[in-house]
């Protein structure tokens, strides 16, 4: 930490200017009404609903992690309850861009007979300076949390992978760090609080991590259980009539474009959560959304 003080700073800086430009009223934040306004009416009446409308209305969705995080921020600091948001934030992002930048460090100095010293800082650069980034951290969404952990998520499955490509005498269990396993549990016991798109994520990599044998077969159960239950205890306790309805229409007939067509959008944008379905009148009447996101689809599963 020390020694990459300076690029801490750079992330702080820019997670506190982001965030001050809504502080501040210099930006307007989005969805960032919402869950501040479902902490504040939780705070005062004790009861999780949208104050932002009048009278209080239930809530939209059942994945308010963030929510919960300005709830106990607010009761512990009150009015500098920023302090701790810019703080975690900003741990998060300096964690990824330090992995990400010893993995490309790795992977220059093993395939290329030169050193680019610029390259890795670039490459770490481009995800933190990111419209999303700047739209989920000033906008205070459940991603300023959990997409940092996702790309440090991929990033160890990436360099697990490539660690025991270069070692294959080895097992895939000695490449495997205390901190990877406390990443992966946050994931699983509280990814659905913050996106319920995470058991995606969770049922493949487990499944795959089975057949690697990395874990147990009831580590992998208990990995795609837990987060199901997490969404089963929210339907039953967080009033939440209008995912209900959406929940409560959802067919998958793969006979049917509309539905197929969404299926596609999940598998074509497996990272960026905001921009997962394209507009309903982006090339309206035309093959070619279609086509994009078979070609990304396709490249996603060539990938894995």
């Amino acid at each position: 930490f020390l020694k990459n003080s300076s690029i801490f700073l750079v992330v702080l800086s820019f997670v506190s200017f982001v965030t001050l430009l809504t502080y501040f009223d210099l930006r307007f934040p989005s969805d960032g009404v919402y869950y501040h306004a479902i902490a504040d009416n939780y705070l005062k009446f004790g009861d999780l609903r949208d104050g932002s409308l009048f009278p209080p209305a239930p809530v939209l969705t059942y994945q308010n992690g963030i929510v919960y995080f300005l709830i106990f921020t607010k009761y512990i600091l009150g009015d500098n309850w920023w302090l701790a948001y810019v703080l975690v934030i900003s741990l998060l992002w300096l964690m990824f861009i330090l992995k990400m930048q010893k993995s490309v460090e790795k992977i220059i100095n093993e395939d290329f007979d030169y050193k680019i010293k610029w390259l890795p800082l670039i490459l770490c650069a481009i995800p933190l300076f990111h419209y999303d980034t700047f739209l989920i951290i000033g906008s205070f969404m459940n991603e300023s949390i959990l997409m940092p952990l996702l790309w440090i998520f991929f990033l160890r499955c990436f360099d697990v992978i490539r660690e025991k490509s270069l070692k294959p005498d080895c097992s895939f269990t000695e490449h495997i760090k205390p901190s990877d396993l406390w990443i992966t549990i946050f994931i699983v016991f509280f990814g659905v609080l913050f996106r319920i798109q995470s058991i995606f994520f969770i049922v493949p990599i487990m499944g795959c991590a089975f057949l690697f044998k990395i874990v147990t077969f009831r580590f992998m159960i208990l990995s795609i259980c837990v987060p199901l239950l997490t969404l089963l205890f929210l339907q039953l306790n967080v009033n939440s009539p209008t995912s209900d309805i959406f929940y409560s229409s959802l067919s998958f007939n793969f006979f049917s474009f509309q539905n197929f067509e969404k299926i596609l959008s999940i598998i074509s944008a497996p990272i960026s959560f905001i921009s997962i379905a394209a507009p309903r009148s982006f090339l309206e009447d035309s093959p070619i959304p279609l086509v994009i996101m078979l070609s990304t689809a396709f490249l996603f599963f060539v990938g894995l």
